[in-house]
């Protein structure tokens, strides 16, 4: 067997040292770098997707899988110029999220406050710019909702591919016409 030779370096190193690749300064750098990191919220789903590419290798059963027990998502509650609009977030509402609030700091999914993120007078959180608000919908709902919006996705798929084989493509188009 061939003597390991050993790896040169091809970029100078930084004026605050060399990057040592291990887990924890991954997870520290991606904290850093994901203005969306939310505390609890972004390690449960880490450590889902973790789990989910256990299964891909054959390491792990797809029942053993933790389902997470809610959905956050940032949703936009300032228009274009910077004046309240709150049309988002009534779009939000009406399928099922709510504002994450100051009591629910301490929960598993919301550890702590995101960087930068503040408490409004009604106890709803926003980001640091106050253009977007936390919310939440349990996980079950969560489901629900994609499961609606994938079985609408492929509705519209059906409804495409009958369009190319039943006329649309005979009025002009070229898709799925078989070269002469």
């Amino acid at each position: 067997m061939a003597e390991k030779r050993k790896l040169v370096r091809t970029s100078p190193v930084s004026e605050f040292g060399e990057f040592e690749a291990d887990a924890e300064g991954f997870e520290l750098a991606e904290q850093v770098l994901d203005p969306t990191w939310v505390p609890g919220w972004s390690d449960l789903r880490r450590e889902r997707d973790k789990q989910m590419a256990e299964v891909a290798q054959g390491l792990r059963r797809p029942e053993e899988v933790k389902a997470l027990p809610v959905n956050v998502r940032l949703v936009r509650r300032s228009s274009a110029g910077g004046a309240f609009d709150g049309r988002k977030l009534m779009a939000a509402a009406n399928t099922g999220y709510k504002p994450i609030t100051q009591d629910h700091v301490g929960e598993d999914w919301f550890t702590d406050l995101p960087a930068g993120a503040k408490v409004m007078e009604d106890g709803s959180i926003v980001n640091a710019a106050g253009d977007m608000q936390y919310m939440y919908t349990p996980g079950p709902r969560a489901a629900a909702i994609l499961k609606a919006k994938t079985q609408r996705m492929l509705d519209m798929a059906a409804v495409a591919g009958q369009a190319v084989k039943g006329g649309a493509v005979e009025a002009g188009g070229t898709f799925g016409k078989e070269s002469p």
